[in-house]
């Protein structure tokens, strides 16, 4: 069995003990970008993939994909995980750039200002920190990773107002092929971290201004809402023109 997984921190809690559940199921795991997972899993190089409603939809006429409704990760209001950050003075923004182009929280964030702001324009692949960025370019989007140092627009709060649902960013897929042979409920669940809890809580630490500290939570577990939410994105990606046609949501043992 493989296993692809982003290489990104914030999904450590889905994944925390991949490495020892791959050995135990005769496995191995791929810890690689978000785009890499996409590729593994079309190619059949890997049974299990960890991949964004981008990636599952971008199987729709390539590959029979199956979610597996168990844990996850879905961004609920101010989450402080990906942000929109402006460059100083700006009276229009011309120019937007991103460290991670192909990452499927930097897709969220062009929808966004296209949907909300009336703001298109092409993203520029970049290289540095947002500090770097913003002295080249208007605009950069991108996780926050370190950059809490600078106020920018929050990808998951700004989803929530301009669509008001939640932001699936994260969802464990496999080829329908491939799924009958492995226990995958079973697996997905002993790769999380151990009492991986429902809901984390995210509140703003230091609120600018005068304003109320923000609010939000990181849900990591499928819910009664989530089917909901993600195919209202996959029509919204759609419409977007990343898929030909518009993706089904198939879940594992039901569809």
């Amino acid at each position: 069995m493989i296993i692809a997984i982003p290489d990104n921190p914030l999904f450590q809690p889905l994944v925390a003990r991949a490495e020892e559940v791959a050995a135990a199921n005769n496995g191995r795991v791929i810890r690689t970008t978000e785009e890499q997972c996409i590729h593994l899993l079309h190619a059949n190089s890997a049974d299990l993939a960890l991949l964004s409603p981008y990636g599952y939809g971008k199987g729709v006429t390539q590959s029979d994909y199956r979610i597996v409704p168990t844990t996850c990760c879905i961004l609920n209001g101010w989450t402080n995980t990906g942000a929109i950050f402006f460059g100083k003075g700006l009276e229009t923004i011309n120019t937007l750039t991103s460290s991670v182009p192909d990452d499927f929280i930097t897709r969220a964030g062009q929808i966004i200002l296209e949907e909300q702001f009336d703001i298109e324009h092409p993203l520029q692949p970049g290289k540095g920190t947002v500090a770097e960025l913003l002295t080249t370019h208007d605009a950069v989007i991108g996780w926050r990773g370190n950059e809490d140092e600078y106020t920018g627009m929050d990808i998951s709060e700004e989803w929530q107002l301009c669509f008001d649902t939640t932001l699936p960013i994260m969802l464990w897929v496999c080829r329908e092929e491939n799924s009958v042979e492995l226990p995958l409920f079973d697996i997905t669940e002993q790769l999380a971290a151990p009492n991986l809890q429902a809901v984390q809580q995210c509140t703003e630490q230091h609120p600018h201004g005068d304003t109320f500290a923000r609010e939000g939570e990181i849900l990591w577990r499928w819910n009664e809402q989530t089917e909901e939410h993600l195919t209202q994105i996959l029509y919204l990606l759609y419409y977007h023109q990343c898929f030909p046609e518009i993706p089904a949501v198939k879940i594992l043992g039901r569809d």
